[in-house]
């Protein structure tokens, strides 16, 4: 066990760094975040983000400090701006380790990390410049804490003092949506633990603690405010928390089963480990443990909170992972002690089928329509990997001995998807990128403007202001002009005579982008 942690220490590193710089950011997200953090590195402004120099409502500013530290480390570059979240992820997933090894024993901890590293949606996450990465980790920390405190007869108090400033940490990173979640998952905790009584609710409201947690957050909010007299506060709380939560925005919406659909998709192959036991879901708490039943409440309160918002996404229910991860790491732990090694068996063969399905379905659905047809080489590489991956997987199943080896042959089937994905699917499909296609160089060296909208991703790479066409005064006499292909006849009407100098379509999106040139 102990030469397999090592190893596993290894694996996480490499495949949460796993070409990070290898590819551009093109994502609409990661494009403003990591944009809005350039801004604030260079105009040394730390309390108001802007993208293109416009007030951004959106997020909190940790993301765009660390975003920018990197920056100031590495240069700005994809690697740095992925940098932060790519650590944070390789982080998390030892600190569940370690509370997981004090909570029950090593060998939950290990598979807890193992079902973790092996995730690909958890790989994705975390190679991403957003902020998600953040609002996990101290999310996590923040409520492995307040558990571990509880569950301590002499209640240490830095547990206690890092609970609260984990949870100071993680408004910073995505709002009160990090309060909302830990209030309601302590207290569902406490209502159906063994530990009822009020006292240890009082225990939780520890005077100092709230004092460290108000001192983490609160300035710079209260200096936000004061800055965008008050527009800030009102932006971020009312439109792009209340609204979000309580309609769908942006086209994201959906009924409930949604949201499950993303936990039991994103947590592929290990949720058909826990479905496939879920009629003996029972046996993960006997003999009852505390820590099992607080990992249950978390999934719950996490996974049923984003279900009734009326705006969902895949990555709004990453933080229920690593709890889940805790779930699935002790099932394996109890599988693997049992001498029935039928249920090890029946998770390997559903794992089998489940990377071959997701390493030849791309390759036949971009094949089948007529924008993506030109993508073969991205899903060619997915397609050997699963082959390879299969192979691997197969082998260990047809092996006398069907115990541990087999859930690792699953999990490195998955690992080694993920590699492959990051280092060539990704890269093959970032050269059709619309952006990197355009003339980078000559909008950087000329005035560039932009009409209606524009992808993101060109402030990032031109790292200047793109000034909004309408609002000039006068014709310019050249220039390139950043816009969408269904604005150019609205376009037309502005009597500037233009040649359009780029046109394609986005990766994955509708939008066509459009690259004109101002003609004298």
């Amino acid at each position: 066990m102990k030469k397999r942690v090592y190893w596993l220490i290894l694996a996480s590193f490499v495949i949460h760094f796993s070409n990070i710089g290898g590819y551009s950011i093109y994502a609409l997200d990661e494009a403003k975040n990591a944009t809005a953090a350039i801004e604030m590195w260079q105009s040394n402004e730390w309390i108001l983000p802007t993208f293109n120099s416009e007030p951004r409502y959106d997020k909190p500013p940790l993301h765009y400090y660390a975003f920018a530290l990197a920056y100031s480390w590495f240069g700005i570059s994809p690697f740095a701006a992925r940098f932060f979240p790519a650590l944070l992820g390789f982080c998390c997933i030892w600190l569940v380790y370690g509370f997981t090894n004090i909570a029950l024993n090593k060998n939950s901890a290990f598979w807890a990390a193992f079902v973790l590293c092996c995730t690909p949606h958890w790989v994705i996450q975390f190679h991403m410049a957003v902020p998600d990465a953040f609002l996990i980790f101290f999310l996590t920390c923040s409520l492995l804490s307040f558990y571990t405190y509880l569950a301590r007869e002499t209640k240490p108090i830095h547990l206690i003092l890092l609970a609260y400033a984990s949870l100071g940490l993680a408004v910073l990173s995505k709002g009160p949506v990090a309060m909302v979640l830990t209030a309601g998952i302590l207290l569902c905790y406490l209502v159906v633990s063994k530990i009822r009584q009020w006292k240890h609710l009082l225990t939780i409201l520890y005077l100092p603690g709230i004092v460290l947690f108000l001192t983490i957050a609160l300035p710079w909010y209260v200096l936000v405010s004061l800055q965008s007299d008050g527009l800030w506060i009102s932006e971020f709380f009312i439109k792009h928390n209340l609204s979000r939560f309580s309609a769908p925005m942006e086209g994201h919406g959906g009924g409930p089963w949604v949201t499950f659909g993303y936990v039991i998709g994103g947590t592929i192959p290990f949720s058909a480990l826990l479905f496939f036991r879920v009629r003996r879901l029972n046996a993960l708490f006997k003999p009852k443990n505390d820590f099992l039943l607080f990992a249950a409440v978390s999934v719950g309160v996490i996974v049923a909170f984003f279900a009734f918002s009326g705006t969902k996404l895949p990555n709004y229910t990453v933080p229920a992972y690593p709890f889940l991860a805790i779930l699935s790491g002790y099932s394996i732990h109890r599988m693997t002690q049992s001498t029935n090694l039928r249920p090890i068996k029946t998770f390997g063969y559903i794992s089998a089928i489940l990377l071959a399905l997701i390493s030849i379905l791309p390759y036949f659905i971009f094949q089948s329509k007529q924008d993506l047809n030109t993508y073969t080489e991205p899903a060619v590489c997915l397609l050997i990997a699963g082959i390879v991956s299969l192979c691997l997987l197969i082998g260990m199943l047809f092996r006398k001995n069907q115990g541990s080896d087999t859930i690792i042959a699953a999990g490195m089937g998955f690992y080694l998807f993920s590699v492959a994905f990051l280092y060539f699917t990704v890269p093959a499909l970032d050269r059709f990128n619309p952006v990197l296609n355009a003339d980078i160089q000559a909008l950087r060296q000329n005035k560039t403007y932009y009409f209606k909208i524009y992808n993101p991703a060109f402030s990032f790479y031109l790292q200047k202001e793109i000034e909004n066409i309408e609002n000039i005064t006068s014709i310019p006499g050249k220039g390139f002009v950043i816009t969408r292909e269904k604005h150019l006849q609205e376009f037309d009407r502005m009597d500037i005579p233009f040649t359009v100098m780029h046109k394609q379509k986005d990766l994955f999106e509708n939008p066509v982008t459009v690259v004109l040139q101002i003609n004298p």
